[in-house]
């Protein structure tokens, strides 16, 4: 994975005294280790999740192509596309993407080839070159074969005079044959000359008979009849030199042969000599075109192929024991006998671990399916192997955004506990989510996996207990019934974690359970606990770690009343997700979409939305559709157009069915839309309360949903519920983490009014008026303007119409702003009826 790079930052830091390497210089340690034994003063690559350190990689090579671009100009040449792995080609993707964005300052100018007759619809290289076509600066040049004119342009050249009508002759029956290609043209003259059939008289290329001359058909034949011309001992030899690959280590193939030293170098010579193969440096060889090696390599018969694949493998591990991509390619060509199928096991898991580890993600995956397949066909009872395989393949199709990964690693936990494999349950379960998991809803299955983990790991503090707990406490939260095992769970994996003096694993377990301390009786505490979460998170160095932690900081933030300082963490959490993966990236971009509907920006929200949704889309998240309508959801009811949602937001509550606030919502919009009795059923229906709302991880929302029931039904009982309940939380908000709902003052204002408490909601209205504006929240501000005119309307007392008035008159203008007619309507209304 990765090689062109590889090989190109090879290349350029040997040959360079002070490299530029860019901004993440020290995740180019990744791409070519001895880099840190070049350059010692790099900085160690950044530790986190798989696809957050996949993407630093990426960034970090788009950075040293790029600075090193913006100093010189450079030239990088990737050839044989057609052959490249699909990370290789993603990090080439990025590159482009990365050098178009940065401007004219970068000089990068890379040169790609590939053969298209090697690309079908499947191959990675289709879709990467959709993608390419999009980018303005790239261009492709079909390069077609040689024309008739050309051949015998090259043909002259090669001959050193030009054509006569004899050698013309020769030109046609040659293009005739290879059509142009400049390789198989190459050898077709070199097999004419070598036979003879072609010679030179005094200077001039004649052909030696031009009734019987044979132009081979195929490049595979003329290169078959080339061999033929070789020694014995030369075709055996780079028989064998053929299955190593297309590179030959000399030291390797000295111990596969029968030869003496010097009759194996003659024989190397012979082949250099006849273009065969070319000399690459000392004891470094390499077939002089792929053709040539897999012509060799398909004469074998399968089993001797097979029997050489094995002394390949057998000796290349007395060699080169690292090699284990080399061990496992042969050992799995080998066959599945005995030993064999053993060490293709081992060694192809340590392939594919070592791509994870290189966060070569696709070729990881390629190879852990290799492993089930090499298992599928042989008849072993070690479960471990494959166990290990099925783990590592839901890791990458988690990491690259496939949904199946859930399925797959819970399969892998149900059977690693089946067979007591503890270390593969523990490592099944602890990846079988990712950021979050599913924002809303109960895993169940995966919760049962859990609760079996812990059983197996023990009571015994440990760093897989703690992990295990934050998982469950993070899974049950989304469950009214067990919000408050969550918090016990919550607080014994916390304990866990400072016991241990983990630093990262306190700041893993504070983060991993941020929903579930999102409560209001707890927020100066939830408050500070994200605030030494951050701290530790920035302590790690991890940036999606980092990002996280201030999602739920700023949520808490938020929750607290302190608009300013989520706004600025909110901002920060994005620009740090820019080095973490595309699904940590997703998480805080559509986060910050509440941002533009508090300032007001509805319809560059809800365009931010689509897009976020698009990509949520893309990189298979499946929360992708349900925060997309919390956002549509938000600015309706900015809008007082919630009523509209009503059987929508039925619809969304009856999938996220275990907590009470989505059915409390979906009940505050019907009876916004004047069907009280259907929203009093709903709440019957799932036994609501304001207790059992109030402490769900979603700060106030539940009762501020009852609040707007209880003002829309003019419920008192409801109202009175409220009252008793959020008094010394009036200056808190309510959110949903994507949108913000109101201050707590503003439902308290409402409650009052319908409690007849006339004077003091008319209070608790100017105090709403204050918190908006002091929040800079314009996107609230004209339905609030027009229910506090509602209230002095009804009220009357002395100024209280004048105020009205003017109220009115601010929410016309700010629902223009914000593009909410039915704000604008209600309020003509208003104003004919105070006229009256």
């Amino acid at each position: 994975p990765y090689q062109p790079f590889m090989e190109a930052l090879d290349f350029y830091t040997q040959e360079t005294a002070e490299p530029v390497l860019g901004r993440l210089s020290g995740e180019l340690v990744r791409l070519l280790p001895q880099l840190a034994e070049r350059c010692p003063d790099l900085g160690r690559p950044i530790s986190s999740d798989p696809r957050s350190e996949e993407h630093l990689l990426f960034e970090a090579t788009a950075s040293w192509l790029g600075e090193l671009a913006s100093n010189v100009p450079v030239v990088l040449v990737l050839d044989d596309l057609h052959w490249a792995d699909k990370p290789t080609l993603v990090l080439l993707l990025h590159v482009l993407r990365a050098a178009v964005g940065s401007g004219e300052d970068c000089r990068l100018f890379v040169v790609g080839t590939y053969r298209d007759t090697d690309i079908d619809r499947s191959h990675p290289l289709a879709s990467i070159l959709a993608d390419l076509r999009r980018l303005p600066v790239v261009e492709r040049y079909p390069v077609s074969g040689l024309s008739e004119a050309e051949v015998a342009q090259f043909i002259a050249t090669a001959a050193g005079h030009d054509l006569d009508e004899e050698t013309g002759v020769l030109a046609d029956a040659v293009y005739a044959e290879t059509e142009g290609n400049p390789f198989f043209v190459t050898e077709v003259l070199r097999h004419l000359v070598e036979t003879e059939a072609v010679v030179r008289r005094d200077g001039r290329w004649v052909v030696a008979d031009p009734g019987t001359l044979s132009v081979p058909e195929g490049v595979r034949d003329v290169i078959g009849r080339r061999l033929s011309r070789l020694s014995n001992a030369a075709n055996e030899l780079l028989s064998v030199a053929a299955v190593i690959g297309r590179d030959i280590d000399v030291e390797l193939l000295a111990d596969l042969s029968d030869l003496t030293e010097s009759t194996l170098l003659d024989v190397l010579d012979e082949a250099v000599a006849a273009r065969i193969i070319d000399e690459m440096g000392a004891d470094h060889y390499r077939f002089s075109h792929a053709l040539i090696k897999a012509t060799l390599y398909e004469e074998l018969s399968a089993t001797r192929r097979r029997r050489l694949h094995r002394r390949v493998a057998e000796e290349l591990e007395k060699l080169r024991p690292d090699d284990v991509v080399a061990l496992a390619y042969h050992y799995v060509e080998a066959g599945p006998e005995g030993g064999l199928l053993t060490r293709a096991v081992r060694y192809s898991l340590s392939a594919a671990e070592q791509s994870l580890a290189a966060r070569a993600l696709a070729d990881a995956e390629r190879r852990f399916r290799q492993v089930l397949e090499v298992l599928d066909e042989a008849d072993t009872d070690d479960e471990a192997p494959q166990l290990a395989a099925q783990i590592g393949l839901g890791e990458c199709q988690r990491d690259q955004g496939s949904p199946e990964y859930r399925e797959t690693l819970l399969a892998a936990a149900r059977r690693a506990h089946a067979c007591g494999e503890v270390g593969l349950l523990v490592r099944a379960v602890l990846g079988s989510t990712r950021s979050f998991g599913v924002v809303g809803v109960l895993d169940s299955e995966r919760v049962e996996l859990t609760r079996a983990a812990l059983e197996t790991v023990g009571p015994e503090p440990s760093a897989e207990r703690a992990k295990l707990l934050a998982l469950l406490a993070s899974d049950l939260v989304f469950e009214n019934r067990y919000l408050q095992e969550s918090q016990v769970v919550t607080e014994e994996a916390e304990r866990i974690a400072r016991r241990l003096r983990d630093p990262d694993l306190l700041a893993h377990v504070l983060v991993r359970t941020g929903f579930s301390v999102m409560t209001l009786d707890r927020l100066p505490q939830t408050v500070a606990r994200c605030e030494e979460a951050t701290a530790l998170a920035d302590r790690s160095g991890d940036p999606a770690l980092r990002a996280l932690a201030r999602y739920f900081w700023s949520a808490a933030l938020l929750a607290a009343g302190d608009l300013a300082r989520s706004r600025k963490l909110t901002e920060e959490g994005v620009a740090l997700s820019a080095e973490a993966a595309p699904s940590v990236q997703w998480i805080m971009q559509t986060t910050a979409i509440r941002l533009l509907a508090l300032d007001g920006r509805i319809e560059e929200a809800l365009a931010r939305n689509d897009e976020c949704w698009a990509r949520g889309q893309d990189l298979g998240e499946q929360d992708a559709s349900s925060w997309w309508a919390v956002h549509i959801a938000t600015a309706a009811s900015y809008r007082d157009e919630y009523d509209l949602l009503a059987d929508q937001v039925g619809a969304f509550a009856s999938h996220f069915s275990g907590l009470l606030i989505w059915h409390s919502a979906h009940a505050a919009t019907l009876a916004s839309a004047g069907r009280h009795d259907e929203a009093r059923a709903v709440l019957a229906a799932h036994r609501a309360s304001i207790d059992r709302v109030m402490v769900e991880p979603f700060p106030a929302c539940g009762a501020v949903h009852w609040a707007s029931i209880a003002w829309y039904t003019r419920d008192r009982e409801m109202a009175a519920a409220v009252v008793q309940a959020l008094p010394s939380h009036r200056h808190y908000w309510a959110h949903y983490y994507l949108g913000v709902f109101m201050p707590v003052c503003g439902a308290l204002a409402l409650c009052r009014w319908v409690l007849g408490d006339l004077d003091t909601a008319a209070e608790l209205f100017e105090e709403t008026d204050t918190e908006l504006r002091q929040a800079g929240a314009v996107g609230l501000q004209p339905l609030w303007a027009l229910r506090h005119a509602q209230l002095l309307a009804e009220r009357r007392a002395p100024g209280d119409l004048e105020r009205a008035r003017e109220l009115s008159e601010k929410a016309i203008a700010g629902a223009d702003r914000i593009g909410a007619p039915a704000i604008a309507t209600k309020c003509a209304e208003l104003a004919a009826r105070i006229g009256s």
